[in-house]
């Protein structure tokens, strides 16, 4: 496989990382505050009722496939960086779908990701 084709893959597999993130927050927001001590009490159904907590481990799986498809193909080097464009995402997502604070600090954080990512993916 080509290399353009293994970023895609990468990306892809970045891409339902991030969409299982935004789920399992969407979950967590619907089941409440959750403890460790919760995972022993009647309390843990509550997760696996959660359809979005559902939906974020199954995407966590789909995208796990991908990756190992991709490192099968690309040193780890080279991959492994690339997993930061999820930050990216992730920050941009959480501030349109959740109203998170997205501070100029962060801002400056994900640019500086991005640029990283730019001269990676040159190498």
């Amino acid at each position: 496989m080509e290399k353009m084709g293994v970023i895609a893959l990468i990306l892809f597999s970045v891409l339902l990382g991030v969409l299982a993130q935004l789920s399992l927050k969407q979950g967590m927001k619907n089941v409440g505050k959750f403890e460790i001590r919760d995972f022993a009490s009647s309390k843990i159904f509550k997760l696996i009722e959660e359809k979005f907590v559902v939906i974020g481990v199954v995407l966590y799986a789909i995208a796990t496939l991908f990756w190992l498809v991709s490192l099968s193909k690309v040193e780890l080097s080279l991959a492994y960086p690339m997993l930061a464009l999820g930050y990216v995402l992730i920050a941009i997502f959480s501030k349109i779908f959740f109203n998170e604070n997205v501070t100029m600090t962060r801002f400056i954080g994900i640019l500086l990701i991005s640029i990283g990512v730019f001269l990676l993916l040159r190498s």
